[in-house]
């Protein structure tokens, strides 16, 4: 997400205006997303919805890595953003409801933590990656990333005998 703008800034020399049509369609489709989430959760619980939305937004990313024209890149940026915005309140459901309650507050605290030190994190790496090998191989990095993490969480929550109503 924090390359995006300037992805289509300045590898693809979209116009300001177009960079915001994508960037509010993304929001955009992020509401109806998130709205999905309960009754979704509710049919095939919050770890099927978290794993299944989390490898959304990586098909979203893969758009943005591999196909060089702005259509591409606004749709992917606009599945990824979806994909993150039906995720995050599922996986925290399902966090929370593994938690003991007096734990609740240091574990809130520490996937909060973790989260903003991702985000940092990749940044800062990506930075040091566009510059090196390219817009393309940050995106695809972040993507191989966030599978990594979706397949280490869906093993977690198949192991408990919890992916079965997918």
């Amino acid at each position: 997400m924090t390359f995006f703008n300037v992805y289509m800034d300045e590898s693809l020399a979209v116009a300001t205006v177009q960079i915001g049509f994508w960037a509010a369609v993304a929001r955009l489709a992020a509401v109806p997303a998130a709205l999905i989430g309960p009754s979704l959760s509710r049919r095939i619980g919050f770890g099927a919805t978290g794993a299944s939305a989390s490898l959304l937004a990586v098909l979203g990313m893969l758009p943005l890595a591999l196909i060089p024209s702005p259509a591409a890149a606004g749709i992917g940026f606009t599945v990824m953003l979806a994909g993150t915005s039906l995720r995050y309140p599922a996986f925290y459901v399902y966090m929370m409801e593994r938690t003991p309650e007096r734990l609740r507050s240091a574990m809130n605290g520490a996937n909060e933590m973790a989260a903003g030190l991702s985000f940092s994190l990749m940044s800062f790496i990506g930075g040091i990656i566009i510059v090196d090998y390219g817009y393309s191989a940050a995106f695809l990095a972040g993507a191989f990333l966030s599978l990594l993490g979706t397949l280490l969480f869906a093993f977690y929550v198949r192991k408990r005998g919890e992916l079965d109503r997918l």
